[in-house]
């Protein structure tokens, strides 16, 4: 098990007649493997209240009768095997969804969303989308190894998966920048994401054999209509429709499908932090070696100075985003998590229409609406 802990509050409640005792207390939850996975409690600190006896300070010592609190966790902070108890003893049922934990996600979540649809404005907003994306990644990159230096490298069986995605999301970050190239954020933002969960829905059914309810084919076809009331163009306006922005679209929303089934499979051979760390790397050297190829010079001398702090701020919203997630997933439900995330197709149409001038802004902020309206139904089914 790796040596580096995060610190949830997890709170453990002992059936003890005639009243219930809950004990909350800082457990070290180390990332391995199967998942999460909390330690023996036996001398912690911690506060013991009793409904009787009001509120204690003291140590968290074995319970009596009971065997030493032993839980696991899956990859969305769920319980997958609880407390053993003892024979005649007290059961431990701990929990990690407790007092505020909700709000907090909802916190953990929005800040997220608003962080991702923050940073893909900063690179359409660039005069050179490429190099702009470049610049998010490479700061993504610098974070990302100061996260790898406390988590430690990925295990040797993760490597393959975060080789693969790293190759992945260097092709997502190309496809992307193309695509505002020709589109608006309005416009790309909300297709990528949209379409996205749909393949990777399809393929995980083909590859993983997972089946579908039937609200979620209602979900993929609210989607479905989203993107084609996206893609048509206005009777309205003049403006010809932006075929070549479509299709970049459905390349990046292919992308970030692939790299959603591989992660999927090497997130859970290895701590999340330490697999983020060595993806942003390689992400970061793909990138730098396409951009030197495409624009005769080596990227960083392609910044111009006074974009660097935005450019910085781009790669830290990039990897704040993904770990923010991760938090949330860790004290919440993965589909609560899931289908607020998919919220950042209307705060990116929002965007692209108030502050980048974006054409169409109304009937796409209300097209992206039905996008999310289907994302959420389509996350919510599974």
């Amino acid at each position: 098990m790796p040596s580096t802990p995060t610190w949830p509050l997890v709170t453990a409640s002992v059936m003890i007649a005639p009243a219930p005792m809950k004990i909350s207390v800082k457990v070290p939850i180390p990332s391995a493997s199967s998942g999460f996975h909390v330690a023996c409690i036996t001398h912690l600190p911690c506060w013991v209240t009793d409904a009787g006896a009001g509120r204690i300070r003291g140590e968290c010592r074995r319970p009596p009768r009971a065997d030493p609190l032993v839980a696991e966790f899956d990859g969305a902070g769920a319980f997958s095997r609880g407390g053993r108890a003892a024979a005649g003893g007290p059961r431990i049922v701990p929990t990690v969804l407790c007092l505020n934990m909700p709000l907090i996600a909802l916190v953990l979540v929005l800040s997220s969303v608003v962080l991702h649809a923050s940073w893909n404005a900063i690179v359409k907003s660039d005069d050179d989308r490429l190099v702009a994306g470049w610049a998010t990644t490479a700061a993504g990159a610098v974070l990302g190894a100061a996260l790898l230096a406390a988590s430690g490298f990925p295990s040797s069986h993760a490597l393959p998966f975060v080789a693969l995605s790293g190759i992945v999301h260097s092709g997502y970050m190309i496809a992307l920048t193309r695509a505002y190239d020709d589109g608006d954020l309005s416009l790309v933002y909300p297709i990528a994401r949209g379409v996205a969960p749909v393949v990777a829905t399809a393929g995980a059914a083909a590859v993983f054999r997972e089946t579908l309810p039937p609200p979620a084919y209602a979900g993929i076809g609210l989607i479905a209509l989203g993107v084609l009331l996206l893609g048509a163009p206005h009777g309205g306006s003049a403006a010809p429709p932006q075929g070549r922005a479509l299709t970049w679209s459905l390349v990046t929303a292919l992308t970030i499908a692939s790299y959603t089934l591989i992660d999927r499979q090497g997130v859970r051979l290895t701590s999340p932090q330490s697999y983020i760390g060595v993806l942003f790397l390689i992400d970061a050297l793909i990138l730098s070696a396409y951009v030197g190829w495409q624009r005769g010079a080596a990227p960083w001398r392609l910044v111009p100075p006074g974009r660097w702090g935005m450019l910085a701020l781009s790669g830290a919203f990039s990897l704040g985003a993904y770990l923010l997630v991760l938090a949330a997933l860790a004290i919440s439900r993965v589909g609560y998590i899931a289908a607020l995330r998919e919220t950042s197709v209307i705060i990116a149409a929002w965007v692209g229409w108030r502050h980048l001038g974006d054409r169409q802004g109304p009937r796409r902020l209300i097209s992206s609406g039905i996008v999310a309206a289907g994302l959420v139904m389509l996350v919510a089914s599974r």
